[in-house]
């Protein structure tokens, strides 16, 4: 059974709106300059290198994930970014089991890289709970061991406003982008333990600066998000515990060795 003339262009009308949506949250992803070649620029630039396979002369990626989420869509839930930070950590720690060298055994590092995946996870709550639309690069990165390979893990996150005629009316769209790499590194001899763990808390240190902000700039604005905040809190303050008790089983672990 075919659709009235009226009908056939009510859904046209809304197909049109949706292709040009795309192509607008496509041009703004692509200003926010997060994506995977920053990531591997930084990476090089607080590392001695990321190693080039020998056969191809690639970066040794063991993992990276670039996506993009708005506030409007069901995915971005916080149970539902829970669900995939958990399933990028879940690929990372696959990832590095299997470049672990024959005999040593990675649980300690395995074990920090889920926690930094609480870090990714603190940052990502953070933007869904946010009052502001733009925000700047934030990122986490982290530098570990297993047995005799040392790597490093990027992550950022970042958000603009997508501007268009869209399902939600002509409503602002928060979109918010995010990148993760894991690579194989070249380690920097100058690089310790405190040092590495230093950085981890660094980065919480941000968090919470952020957090605070956003819990003063939702009460000038007369926002209520703190339900979500007191999540984030919550998120942030398992992912400090969980790095220091990680770092120093691997503290313990190089001190045996």
């Amino acid at each position: 059974m075919g659709h009235g003339p009226s009908l056939r262009k009510a859904i046209q009308d809304k197909a049109d709106a949706e292709k040009a949506l795309q192509a607008e949250i496509d041009r703004v992803r692509a200003t926010l300059d997060n994506s995977e070649q920053v990531a591997f620029d930084y990476i090089d630039g607080h590392t001695n290198g990321i190693i080039l396979a020998r056969d191809t002369q690639k970066p040794e990626i063991m993992f990276e994930n670039n996506d993009s989420y708005t506030k409007f869509s069901e995915e971005y839930s916080l149970s539902a970014l829970d669900q995939v930070i958990d399933g990028v950590v879940d690929t990372a720690k696959n990832a590095m089991e299997v470049a672990a060298t024959d005999g040593d055994d990675p649980k300690a590092v395995l074990d920090l890289v889920g926690s930094i995946g609480g870090l990714i996870k603190s940052g990502l709550a953070l933007a869904a709970s946010s009052s502001t639309t733009s925000t700047k690069l934030t990122v986490t990165f982290s530098q570990f061991s297993v047995g005799d390979k040392n790597f490093a893990v990027y992550n950022a996150v970042n958000s603009g406003v997508v501007k268009a005629k869209n399902a939600w009316g002509n409503k602002e769209i928060t979109l918010v982008a995010q990148t993760t790499v894991l690579a194989q590194v070249k380690a920097d001899p100058n690089l310790t333990a405190e040092i590495m763990l230093q950085d981890d808390l660094n980065t919480v240190a941000r968090l919470v600066k952020a957090r605070n902000k956003e819990m003063i700039d939702a009460v000038e604005k007369g926002i209520d998000n703190s339900a979500a905040l007191a999540v984030v809190e919550k998120m942030i303050d398992e992912a400090e515990e969980n790095i220091k008790k990680d770092r120093d089983n691997l503290m313990r672990d190089s001190k045996k060795s």
